[in-house]
């Protein structure tokens, strides 16, 4: 039997060459994240080992990255990388960041251009029936 992450759906049966081993699949993600850690069990999203230091712990890739760019707050700083390992991180969290606000940003504004008439004693006649 091969075991699938939990976002890639239940177990699938394989043919009998592989019966009694477990296959772990890895994410399917581009985040520089992933090249510092990886997570330990498939049944488990959110508990990831870290390549560097070995270090297993519970939450996201974002949490990883604070670990390696030492953003302290969540978790502790790493102490095996190197100066380019940092960099790479914090320069993900920054655009990661960004990526957000500008998001937010653009939601409001798609917002602010909407305005929703809460008047009750209108009627709309869609297909020949009221609502």
């Amino acid at each position: 039997m091969e075991l699938l992450p939990p976002n890639m759906g239940s177990l699938a049966a394989s043919n009998s060459d592989s019966v009694g081993t477990i296959e772990i699949l890895k994410r399917k993600s581009e985040d520089v994240g992933w090249e510092y850690g990886e997570l330990v069990n498939a049944a488990s999203n959110n508990k990831l080992r870290y390549k560097l230091c070995k270090k297993e712990m519970y939450g996201g890739i974002n949490r990883l990255k604070q670990h390696i760019a030492h953003i302290r707050g969540n978790v502790r700083p790493c102490k095996r990388l190197t100066p380019l390992d940092r960099e790479k991180c914090k320069k993900a969290l920054k655009e990661l960041k960004k990526k957000k606000v500008e998001n937010k940003e653009r939601i409001q504004e798609v917002r602010d251009e909407v305005h929703i008439d809460n008047n009750e004693d209108d009627v709309v006649e869609i297909d020949g029936s009221t609502k």
